[in-house]
C-alpha cells in the first residue's frame, strides 16, 4: 500500500487539514450533505471509518444519526493526530473548522460546542492496519463503513478487492458502505506532496462492489470544484453507496 513520506508527520498532516478542512468548502459540504443523507434514513449504529486519515472526526459531524465511531488507516501519525484532537474536542468542542460543521446542522454557540463535544466522545477505537489485509474487527459488527478518499489508494485491482470484501465482512446483512473517490486519475496532490491511487471508473466501481457481495443503491459520477480551483489533480469524483446483500 501506498504510505506518503513526508519531512515531518506533524507537517505533513497539519499541511493536509488546513488545506482540505479549514474551511467548509463546496466540495467538503457536498461530500458531507452525502455521508448525512446516507445515514440519515437508516437506524442508529456502529461507523468504521476506513483509510480515515487526520479528517475522521470532521467527517464524523456529518453523521449525528450514527452511536459510535470507529476508525482504521495504516498510517500510525493520522492515529496519534486523531486520538489527540478528540481528546481536546471532547473537553473543548471550540476549534473553529468543527463549529462550521455544527452551523451546517443549524447549530450555534453552546449548542454548536456541545454538538462538537458529545460528537468527539462517540469515538471508540482507532486502530493503525494496513487495509489491504484482514480487518481486526468481528463479521458483521458495523452498520455503517465509510471512506472519503482513502479506499482507492491501493496499487492494484486486487487489493481494492480484498479491501471492499473485508467491508463486506464487517457489514451486518444490510449495512451501508459509502465511498466518495476519486475518478479517473491515477494521482492527487496536495500542498507539495503526490500521492498515487487506483485509477477508478463509476463502471469498475460498480463491478467491484458488486463481486463483493453489495447492491449498488446509488452510484454517481460528479464533477470536483474546490479541488479543481486548487489544482489538485483531479476533475472528477464518485459518489457510491452500497448495501451489503
Amino acid at each position: 500500500m501506498n504510505v506518503p513520506s513526508p519531512a515531518t508527520a506533524a507537517d505533513y498532516i497539519n499541511a493536509y487539514m488546513d488545506e482540505y478542512y479549514d474551511s467548509l468548502s463546496e466540495e467538503n459540504e457536498e461530500i458531507g450533505r452525502f455521508l448525512y443523507e446516507s445515514q440519515q434514513a437508516r437506524a442508529p449504529g456502529k461507523l468504521l471509518d476506513v483509510a480515515c486519515g487526520p479528517s475522521a472526526f470532521y467527517w464524523s459531524l456529518f453523521s449525528p444519526n450514527v452511536g459510535e465511531f470507529h476508525g482504521i488507516d495504516v498510517r500510525e501519525d493520522s492515529i496519534d493526530y486523531l486520538r489527540g484532537i478528540l481528546a481536546t474536542s471532547s473537553e473543548d468542542g471550540t476549534a473553529p473548522r468543527y463549529h462550521e460543521v455544527a452551523r451546517w446542522h443549524g447549530l450555534v454557540d453552546v449548542a454548536a460546542t456541545t454538538f462538537v463535544q458529545e460528537t468527539a466522545k462517540k469515538f471508540r477505537q482507532l486502530t493503525a492496519h494496513d487495509i489491504t489485509t484482514r480487518w481486526p474487527y468481528e463479521d458483521a459488527s458495523f452498520a455503517f463503513v465509510v471512506s472519503c478518499f482513502g479506499m482507492d489508494h491501493v496499487e492494484t485491482p486486487e487489493q481494492f478487492m480484498a479491501v471492499l470484501h473485508e467491508a463486506q465482512r464487517v457489514l451486518e446483512t444490510g449495512g451501508t458502505l459509502t465511498l466518495v473517490t476519486l475518478c479517473e486519475t491515477q494521482s492527487w496532490q496536495c500542498g507539495d506532496e503526490t500521492f498515487a491511487c487506483l485509477h477508478t471508473t463509476a463502471e469498475s466501481l460498480r463491478v467491484c462492489a458488486a463481486k463483493a457481495g453489495f447492491h449498488v443503491e446509488f452510484l454517481e459520477e460528479r464533477l470536483a470544484t474546490t479541488a479543481v480551483d486548487r489544482a489538485q489533480g483531479y476533475e472528477k469524483m464518485l459518489f457510491f453507496r452500497g448495501v451489503k446483500i
